[in-house]
């Protein structure tokens, strides 16, 4: 069994399961685009001000465009990811873990 965590191995096993992630966010990101016609989001809201209804299309197109674009990026430049150490990961998920509890 040990000789499943190689490390070789290891690293293939992170570089695929990081691409699968990559490539699922990117086509979320992309599908989010559609989404409001899809699944008609206007229908929800019939007598809302044109304010909201302009509202919600730029943060969905935002969202939507960071969500895919960053995706995007992250899979050309994949060293910008492995390059991070284990520590550094630890500090980043508890600081969100802890921001999280603040609001």
């Amino acid at each position: 069994m040990a000789y499943l965590f190689r490390g070789n191995t290891l690293k293939r096993i992170q570089r695929i399961l990081l691409n699968a992630g990559l490539i699922i966010s990117m086509c979320v990101g992309i599908w989010h685009f559609f989404v409001p016609y899809m699944y008609r989001w206007y229908s929800y809201l019939p007598n809302a001000p044109r304010e909201i209804i302009v509202s919600i299309d730029w943060i969905n197109f935002f969202f939507s465009l960071l969500l895919s674009g960053i995706s995007i990026l992250l899979i050309v430049n994949q060293k910008l990811i492995t390059s991070i150490k284990t520590k550094q990961y630890i500090v980043f998920i508890l600081y969100w873990f802890l921001h999280g509890f603040q609001e």
